[in-house]
């Protein structure tokens, strides 16, 4: 489903220890306050620590998915905050955007330039489905018209995706070379190079990974 970029739910990322990694801008969960640094201790009465070991984000993922128009509810713990919090949220059918920025603005987009008077954009990938190259050119091309001068690539918590994606974003970068190559024992090789047209060039970058950046994300970050 994260390959589709569609679901019905409430739209946010969790990890594994069940603290919300961001709500998805626009979502129902979103529109409730629900917060990045929320820890989820019930889901319509169920509590986390009841979750099987091993299995405490599937099974969350599971409850928390549903019938679109269905309501569920859910139990935070939020720093400074001693009782659980509980917010009833409507599933909703959930577009998931793979690239993010800075800040979600009142007209509802994202603002990809961190910082206007050094001219840094960011960008965050949360993985690689099959809108994300368009996606992430799109606020290249935006962040370019306004002079930027610097980018940071957020890939911290990027479980992966579609190789083809993390191909066509690295040839974003580079004009020439290999990017990457796979092998099997019984299959042949196939390798992905650079290509000139297209490149965004110009400007320094950094890429942000932690221990949770796997697969495609480690091919993009090297």
């Amino acid at each position: 489903q994260s390959v589709s970029q569609q679901f019905g739910g409430i739209g946010i990322q969790v990890r594994p220890d069940l603290v919300v990694a961001t709500p998805l801008a626009g979502s129902p969960a979103y529109k409730k306050g629900i917060k990045a640094g929320d820890q989820i201790v019930e889901i319509d009465g169920k509590l986390a620590s009841s979750f099987p070991k091993g299995k405490k984000l599937e099974t969350a993922i599971s409850l928390m998915k549903g019938k679109a128009g269905d309501p569920v509810t859910i139990g935070i713990r939020r720093t400074g905050v001693k009782e659980v919090i509980k917010i009833t949220v409507t599933r909703a059918i959930v577009q998931v955007p793979t690239v993010m920025g800075d800040v979600f603005g009142d007209n509802d987009e994202w603002n990809f330039m961190l910082d206007d008077k050094k001219k840094i954009g960011y960008v965050r990938l949360t993985h690689f489905a099959r809108r994300t190259a368009d996606e992430l050119n799109a606020a290249l091309k935006q962040l370019e018209k306004k002079g930027m001068k610097a980018l940071i690539i957020d890939l911290r918590y990027n479980p992966g995706g579609l190789l083809s994606q993390a191909t066509r974003i690295s040839d974003m970068f580079v004009e020439e070379g290999r990017i990457v190559s796979t092998k099997g024992r019984n299959v042949r090789e196939r390798v992905w190079n650079a290509t000139k047209p297209g490149t965004h060039t110009g400007f320094p970058m950094a890429v942000l990974v932690n221990h949770f950046s796997a697969s495609a994300s480690e091919i993009l970050s090297a």
